[in-house]
């Protein structure tokens, strides 16, 4: 039975989180990480950062892409490993 007040998007959402829960958390985590770098406009995340000393956010973002640097270098290592073909 159907709850009151339920679409049947948000249900089909629900399944398919339930049954995908590791690509969910994937996805909630780079949602995450892209509302930090590039928030949009009118969210909280824009507002947030907003408020923020400028300085010290182009410091995280610094801070962040040597953080992605060295990971794409270690992905890019076990791809190789893997015998993985590496798109450039």
């Amino acid at each position: 039975m159907k709850k009151e007040g339920t679409t049947p998007r948000k249900e089909a959402v629900k399944r398919y989180r339930k049954k995908n829960p590791e690509l969910t958390r994937y996805g909630l985590l780079k949602r995450r990480v892209n509302g930090f770098v590039n928030p949009k406009p009118g969210t909280v995340a824009e507002e947030t950062l907003s408020k923020v000393d400028l300085n010290e956010y182009h410091q995280d973002l610094l801070e962040l892409r040597d953080s992605l640097d060295k990971r794409l270098e270690e992905v890019k290592k076990v791809m190789a490993e893997n015998e993985m073909y590496i798109k450039k």
